[in-house]
């Protein structure tokens, strides 16, 4: 629920970060007067700084989708985390993060969780924090309807990985999450009803 209050200290945001989450989320204006993005990444092998000069928009689609602002990869992983902590809460088996299969090939991505499940299982988990603005995605076909763009992620990453036991953990950016993540979490609490 986007409006929930946070019960852990990984759920708390800035008042800088629940003001621009609740302008985007009502469809408003996020940013004033900033024409241009200031986001940089360092590059970890050769320490060169890369500076995005894209122009910026006032409802904050590139500030969201920019790759060198790290809000892509910041976002993902909070999910992966969150959910890696759910399941080892709930599991008495061990919960790896962006672990290595021999079996997916190289030219993959590996999944970013894999756990076993209640019956001994092996599950993998990969995550996923999909937008309509993304330039990936006709927008037209996605915003029509809450749940289509996690819908349609879910099916790719199933055939990405179709060689795996696979759980696809699907965000749409605004909060909808897909039947993958709901089907795992009434899984896990299935024993507390």
């Amino acid at each position: 629920v986007w409006m929930a209050l946070p019960t852990i200290p990984e759920q708390h945001v800035t008042n800088q970060e629940f003001a621009t989450s609740t302008r985007s989320r009502a469809g408003l204006d996020v940013f004033r007067g900033i024409a241009v993005c200031r986001h940089h990444a360092k590059d970890r092998a050769t320490g060169q700084i890369t500076q995005c000069t894209s122009a910026c928009d006032a409802r904050g689609d590139h500030a969201r989708l920019c790759r060198l602002g790290g809000w892509v990869v910041r976002r993902h992983n909070a999910m992966r985390d969150l959910l890696a902590k759910e399941i080892r809460d709930v599991s008495a088996f061990p919960v790896h993060i962006e672990q290595h299969d021999e079996s997916t090939p190289e030219d993959q991505r590996h999944p970013d969780i894999d756990f076993y499940d209640t019956n001994g299982r092996r599950r993998w988990i990969d995550v996923s924090v999909v937008t309509p603005w993304a330039r990936t995605w006709p927008a037209e076909t996605h915003a029509v309807r809450s749940g289509t763009l996690a819908a349609s992620t879910e099916n790719i990453k199933r055939r990405k990985y179709q060689h795996l036991a696979l759980i696809p953990a699907i965000w749409e950016h605004l909060g909808r999450v897909g039947a993958g993540v709901q089907s795992l979490v009434r899984g896990l609490h299935a024993s507390e009803d």
